[in-house]
Parts: C-alpha cells; structure tokens; sequence
C-alpha cells in the first residue's frame, strides 16, 4: 500500500485494513523528488563516512518522524510524521 503525502505544513489520514495481531508492519519513505529511497532500518539505506545513515526517529506512542534527504539532511526528522493507532480495534484515535 502507497500513502502519498499531502505537501509541506499539510495532513492526511489513512486506513490501513487487513492488519491482524502478529502481522509485521515495515515502511519505506520514498523522495518524488529525487527517487532516493529511504528504509525504517539504517542498515538499508546508504552509508556515510562508513556508517549506515538512520531516517526514521521514534517519538513515541507509535510515531514516527522522516529525513527526507540522502546523509541524513539536517536530521529533524520531521519531514514525514506516521503514526499508527493499535490502542483499538476501531481506531478511535485514542492517540492523537
């Protein structure tokens, strides 16, 4: 499944269906801009300086921040913010 970001300082929402207990989750940014892709796991993106770059930052409560630029960029990690809703069955929004 693809989610398309709604543009910079703007929001969007998504459901995810078909997510069952014990399913494994992984997510991927993908820069239009420049084609670069970037992985939740440092060790698949690309490496500087011999390390492996990270572009996924936990904030807690199942969200999670992007850096959007190849090395890290400026590592706010704010350039994409997900956040998964697992508290209910419904998805009440609990979290948010």
């Amino acid at each position: 499944m693809a989610i398309v970001g709604p543009g910079y300082g703007q929001f969007a929402q998504a459901l995810l269906t078909g997510i069952d207990a014990g399913d494994i989750i992984a997510i991927r940014l993908d820069n239009l801009t420049t084609g670069a892709v970037y992985w939740a796991f440092a060790n698949a993106n690309e490496n500087v300086g011999g390390a492996f770059v990270n572009h996924l930052w936990n904030y807690g409560l199942n969200t999670w921040g992007w850096e959007d630029t190849f090395a890290g960029g400026d590592q706010d990690y704010n350039d994409m913010i997900v956040q998964f809703d697992f508290t209910s069955a419904y998805g009440h929004g609990w979290l948010v």
